[in-house]
């Protein structure tokens, strides 16, 4: 039994009468954070951890360690005492300040769920947009995996001193007696519980974290902590690799770290090398990430208040003005768009959905014409292929429900455009309008769209013209595409767009 077990625990400390913690603001003209300091206590064992926070600019470069963690789950809380006041946190970070503290000689220590004021989003945006600089200038990233594997210790000797060596044979079999003795002298037991703590650690649910990439990448110094045991980064992978229970998890973290300057942290490989890491805020698929690419110098200031749309089109931007897509595989855009849609939006975001939404008039956009090597930030370099035109439009989903004149219009209209294959086209037009009916108002939105605009396009086209035809007269008048005016329609057919007043009924695509 160790000296800390032998201690008798002590009863619990009233809090009754404690106030709750409140923050006090980080200046902002100067670059500054907050740190943790863990009180020691009189007995490992009392429960009430006492710490302080204290602002201190990065210029007087302090000395910290910085902890890498998951939160946890929400509903299981703690209490502890921050500055004489109560403050509350996650289960997982109070173990990992209990194991901290029993340690001893506690220096300064970075805890972002306690050194941001994460109710403060202004702060929780800067303090993000610092984090890389963060866990570099720490002394120490201790990775805290939990307290749950202090059940495998009493079955296991030291590990800090079976690994340690550089030498150690990785592909050796870990049964050897040379390494473990006999087998019946009670190794073998022991081999046992270490591989059966390995493959948990293996598949902690922590590897899946999008913070930790940032968190473990930027560190110039990496240890892990569990239950009670504790290994530094190099020793925690050597017992992971001469197991070899997988190559997932902290092996392939590590061998990210190694490629850190080799092209695996550009922001494009970020990207897609940890799209399956987990975070709770889906905004943070892209913020978690930013701070580690070498590439990513420039990108936007994190901000939560953003929409996921605007993260979306920002990010993709700064990728197109940094030239970080294959200008001879057009695809290339248009996968990482979707990726980066994926990231953010999952698959909440149907093409549906994207659409979907009040109409807000912009103002006029000019179409860009680009020099000859000239990258602009909003313009995206694709190959259009015209695929058919729009013949004309229907009535609105309101209109459909209420106005049998309109439903007579087009009825009319697929007769006119559809006579080489009218029974089809009728029986898909019976199909659209019986849904429309069949369907409460709020299910319709799934089923189909309506977008208003200021503009709409007359047909002007003949359908005796060849393919060669249309694309001579857009190229005719693509002079007149250049911006879209407000022009009021011409009886001579001289013009190809006719306005509509903003509170006119919204169309239906078909």
């Amino acid at each position: 039994m160790s000296a800390n077990e032998s201690k008798r625990r002590s009863e619990p400390r009233p809090l009754d009468k404690t106030t709750a913690f409140n923050y006090q603001p980080l200046e902002e003209m100067i670059e500054c954070t907050r740190f943790l300091s863990i009180h020691p206590a009189k007995d490992d064992s009392d429960p009430i951890i006492s710490c302080a926070l204290n602002h201190i600019a990065f210029g007087e470069k302090p000395s910290y360690e910085a902890l890498s963690y998951r939160w946890g789950e929400e509903a299981s809380v703690h209490t502890i005492i921050l500055n004489g006041h109560t403050f509350l946190v996650r289960k997982n970070l109070y173990d990992a300040l209990l194991y901290l503290r029993s340690r001893g000689n506690c220096g300064l220590l970075w805890v972002d769920a306690i050194c941001i004021d994460q109710e403060n989003v202004q702060e929780r945006n800067r303090q993000v947009a610092i984090m890389r600089h963060i866990y570099f200038r720490a002394q120490t990233v201790v990775v805290w995996l939990g307290s749950s594997y202090s059940q495998f210790q009493e079955e296991m000797g030291p590990l800090e001193a079976r690994f340690a060596s550089e030498e150690s044979t990785m592909d050796e079999s870990p049964t050897t007696a040379t390494e473990f003795g006999d087998p019946d002298d009670g190794h073998a037991a022991s081999l046992e519980c270490e591989r059966e703590m390995v493959l948990r650690l293996a598949k902690d649910e922590y590897w899946n974290r999008v913070w930790i990439i940032q968190e473990i990448g930027q560190a110039r110094q990496r240890r892990v902590c569990f239950g009670n045991m504790e290994l530094s980064w190099g020793n925690f992978i050597r017992m992971m690799t001469h197991h070899s229970v997988t190559t997932e998890g902290p092996l392939r973290l590590n061998q990210q770290v190694e490629q850190k300057y080799q092209g695996s942290h550009t922001l494009r490989r970020l990207l897609y090398d940890h799209q399956k890491s987990r975070c709770q805020d889906p905004k943070d698929k892209i913020f978690g990430l930013i701070g580690l690419a070498v590439d990513g110098r420039g990108y936007p200031s994190p901000d939560y208040d953003k929409s996921l749309l605007q993260i979306w089109t920002e990010t993709m931007e700064f990728m197109n003005s940094r030239r970080m897509f294959d200008d001879k595989n057009e695809l290339d855009i248009v996968s990482h768009a979707t990726l980066i849609k994926f990231l953010l939006m999952g698959t909440r975001s149907t093409p549906i959905q994207q659409i979907l939404g009040p109409y807000v008039a912009e103002p006029e956009k000019q179409l860009i014409s680009l020099q000859h090597g000239y990258i602009h930030p909003h313009a995206f370099k694709l190959t259009g292929y015209l695929l058919g035109i729009i013949r004309s439009l229907g009535p609105s989903v309101k209109d459909v429900a209420g106005n049998l004149g309109q439903v007579d219009e087009w009825s009319h209209g697929v007769q006119t455009n559809y006579g080489d294959d009218l029974g089809n086209a009728c029986r898909q037009s019976d199909d659209l309008i019986g849904a429309i009916l069949d369907k409460e108002n709020a299910g319709i939105g799934q089923m189909c769209f309506n977008q208003s605009s200021l503009v709409t396009w007359e047909d002007q086209i003949d359908s005796n013209y060849s393919l060669t035809d249309l694309l001579n007269w857009i190229d005719r008048n693509k002079h007149a595409l250049g911006s879209i005016e407000s022009t009021p329609n011409h009886s001579d057919h001289s013009s190809h767009t006719t306005t509509t007043d903003s509170t006119d009924a919204e169309t239906l695509l078909y």
